[in-house]
C-alpha cells in the first residue's frame, strides 16, 4: 500500500435553507445542511443518497471561519461521481509522490480506482487537493475491506491530516461493511503509525517494488 507523510478553515453559503432535500432523476435523494455560529465558523454538508441501495454513495462537507481563514473540505465519491479535473488532480498528486518523490516507477494505475465499489476520499484546502485516500471493498485488493494510495501533498504535511484520513477510512468500512476485517499492506517504516490505530501485524516484511512492506489487520466490532 502507497502511503506518504488539524481541519481549520472557511466557506461563505448563502442563498439556501438551512436544511434542503431533493430527489434527483437518477434515484439518488440530495440532502444539504448549513448551520452558522455567529463570530464563529459555519458547517455545511451534502450528502447524496442511493434510494435502492440505501447508502450514502457521495458526502461533502466543510468547515469555515468568518475571518478569512482557510476553507477545508472533505468529499467522498466513486469514481463515476468524479470529474474530469478531480480525477487527474488525484492521479497527479500520487504520481508526483508515489513514482517521483519516492523514486519508484511502479504501475499507479491498477485499475482498481474505476472499481464500483471503490470510495474516493479527498481533503481540500481552499479548494487545493491537500490529501487523500482511497477505500477499496471486500474482494478487490484483499479478502477485506482495504485502503491505500495514502498521501498528503507537500505543503500540507505535518498538520494531522494522515491521522484524521485513516479515522475517515476506518469508519466508512465500519459504516459500508460491518464486521468485516480491515486489511492493508503498510510500508515497513508506518508500522508505528498503524499500531496507533489500531491495526496489528500479521506477515513478515517483504519486498514491494524494492520497499519494505508489512499486512496489517484491524478487526471490526
Amino acid at each position: 500500500m502507497r502511503f506518504a507523510a488539524d481541519l481549520k478553515g472557511s466557506v461563505s453559503h448563502r442563498g439556501k435553507a438551512p436544511f434542503t432535500s431533493e430527489p434527483d432523476r437518477t434515484g439518488y435523494n440530495v440532502k444539504s445542511f448549513t448551520l452558522g455560529f455567529p463570530g464563529l465558523c459555519i458547517l455545511y454538508i451534502s450528502s447524496v443518497f442511493d434510494i435502492k441501495c440505501q447508502r450514502v454513495v457521495s458526502l461533502t462537507f466543510g468547515i469555515a471561519g468568518q475571518d478569512g481563514m482557510e476553507q477545508i473540505q472533505w468529499e467522498i465519491k466513486k469514481f463515476n461521481q468524479l470529474t474530469v479535473t478531480e480525477l487527474y488532480e488525484l492521479l497527479r498528486l500520487r504520481v508526483d509522490v508515489f513514482v517521483v518523490e519516492q523514486i519508484c516507477p511502479y504501475p499507479e494505475m491498477d485499475g482498481n480506482d474505476t472499481h464500483a465499489r471503490t470510495l474516493h476520499v479527498a481533503v481540500r484546502a481552499d479548494r487545493k487537493l491537500a490529501a487523500y485516500l482511497r477505500v477499496l471493498a471486500p474482494g478487490v485488493s484483499y479478502p477485506g475491506v482495504s485502503f491505500g494510495r495514502v498521501v498528503t501533498a507537500r505543503g500540507f504535511r505535518g498538520r494531522g491530516l494522515s491521522h484524521d484520513l485513516i479515522e475517515k477510512a476506518v469508519e466508512l468500512a465500519r459504516v459500508n461493511w460491518p464486521r468485516v476485517p480491515i486489511q492493508i499492506g503498510a510500508q515497513e517504516y508506518l508500522r508505528a503509525f498503524y499500531l496507533s490505530h489500531g491495526f496489528e501485524v500479521i506477515s513478515e516484511i517483504y519486498d514491494e517494488d524494492g520497499i519494505p512492506h508489512i499486512d496489517m489487520i484491524r478487526k471490526q466490532d
